[in-house]
């Protein structure tokens, strides 16, 4: 559900193919740098304590860049096609899971 929203507001999205990615890293062309373990959903912002790490280093911003552009060769754009695509099943979970995210 959240990746169809993205997609539809204009959104690039990529899912990383080999196995589970958990990295929760942003930079920017400035040399910002933000490391931090906090999952980008109201639960996790609203009540778990969380950690970050907010850096200036455009070294660093760099090496990220270098790393995520060698990600995208092992990763796959979402787009509203393939979202639509999917069986009735796999829609329905995601839709259910987003429901339930706030018990769980």
């Amino acid at each position: 559900m959240i990746g169809h929203k993205l997609v539809k507001a204009g959104v690039r999205v990529w899912r990383y193919t080999p196995r589970f990615m958990h990295a929760k890293a942003s930079w920017n062309d400035l040399g910002q740098v933000l490391f931090g373990s906090a999952n980008l959903d109201s639960k996790a912002l609203n009540s778990n304590y969380e950690c970050s790490l907010l850096l200036q280093n455009e070294s660093i911003a760099e090496q990220l860049q270098t790393q995520f552009n060698a990600d995208l060769l092992h990763s796959t754009e979402t787009d509203i096609a393939s979202l639509s695509s999917q069986h009735w099943s796999r829609q329905a979970f995601a839709y259910a899971s987003t429901l339930l995210s706030g018990w769980l």
